[in-house]
């Protein structure tokens, strides 16, 4: 038999065990992962905003560091199925977000190098300045590149239509 003292000393120790094993059981069996969210410049709508203000998307392909026989894909690409130049540069600017081995604001602060490396300065503030802010690119930010009035096809661009591109050289 045992007495209260001991009694007491064993039930405390079956509930020490029974709170270990119910804390094993319920501790996550992966380490907590943080998920970080694309910067918002860097999104389809941002890209599409910005493919139509850059009309040398192959320059900009260059100076993204983006393989020469990419580069070349992409040029027939849009030879062959008569994409505008804005089509084109959005098709380089998704390629280069989903291979580029930077990601969130490495990969904004290359995307403004690429751009001050073309000479489009204007452009860098207006991108670093959203960015800043955590907003999307948007044909109303880039009016001041334009005067008062947006150009017309920032608000009516269609990434399916087919628009003639200007001469394309390699």
């Amino acid at each position: 038999m045992l007495t209260q003292k001991e009694a007491a000393k064993v039930t405390a120790e079956k509930i020490r065990e029974q709170a270990d094993t119910v804390q094993r059981l319920s501790a996550p069996m992966r380490p907590k992962q943080l998920i970080s969210r694309e910067p918002r410049v860097l999104s389809g709508r941002s890209l599409q905003t910005l493919s139509r203000l850059i009309d040398e998307g192959l320059t900009l392909a260059v100076y993204l560091d983006m393989p020469d026989s990419t580069i070349t894909g992409i040029g027939f690409d849009a030879l062959s199925n008569g994409l505008s130049l804005a089509d084109v540069t959005y098709r380089i600017l998704l390629r280069w977000k989903r291979s580029t081995r930077v990601k969130g604001d490495s990969a904004v602060m290359e995307l403004a190098n690429a751009l001050s490396s073309m000479g489009r300065h204007d452009i860098v503030a207006i991108l670093k300045e959203r960015h800043r802010r955590n907003a999307e690119l948007t044909p109303s930010c880039f009016t001041s590149l334009h005067g008062e009035d947006e150009p017309e096809d920032l608000h009516d661009y269609n990434p399916g239509t087919v628009v003639p591109m200007k001469q394309f050289t390699f």
